[in-house]
């Protein structure tokens, strides 16, 4: 597992989910019903290790100057969405869009098989994505993204948002 920095804000960690984990997420993520319903405990867990642990690598060395009351810092909550792109489009994705504002930051899980690429218009960053890897971006709307999907036309991400 491999950290890269992207931009200023935006790291990456490659391979961070192995492929029998990819599959399982993409699997409950085809279901239709809710997804947190749909998700194996055992899978939600891992993924809040990963989170957890990221999460203390990032706010040591890449979190942008947040304000957080006391208040707040000591209430901040995850949330669960999945992210199906099923063709490439001009489409910018904001994950901290309207009615999303209490998001703050981001953890992308790429599931999808093959490789597609990401692009942050705004931080001029593109950069190839494959399964398992990992996004760490903050949810505001200065880092919308693009997706070029993969040959199999088909782009699947589970994200974590941490919000106050």
């Amino acid at each position: 597992m491999e950290i890269e920095q992207l931009s200023e804000y935006i790291i990456k960690v490659s391979d961070v989910l192995p492929k029998d984990l990819c599959a399982s997420l993409a699997k409950s993520v085809a279901k239709d019903n809710n997804l947190g319903q749909n998700l194996v405990a055992s899978d939600i867990e891992k993924l809040s290790n990963i989170v957890s642990k990221y999460y203390e690598i990032y706010y040591h060395d890449y979190m942008p100057p947040i304000d957080l009351t006391e208040k707040d810092s000591q209430t901040y909550n995850l949330e669960l969405d999945a992210l199906l792109v099923e063709k490439s489009s001009n489409e910018l994705y904001n994950l901290g869009g309207k009615g999303k504002s209490h998001r703050f930051l981001s953890f992308t899980f790429v599931i999808s098989e093959g490789q597609s690429e990401i692009q942050f218009p705004s931080q001029e960053v593109t950069n190839n994505c494959m399964s398992g890897d990992l996004y760490i971006i903050p949810s505001k709307f200065t880092h919308r993204f693009h997706i070029k999907t993969n040959k199999n036309n088909t782009f699947n991400a589970i994200s974590i948002y941490t919000c106050i």
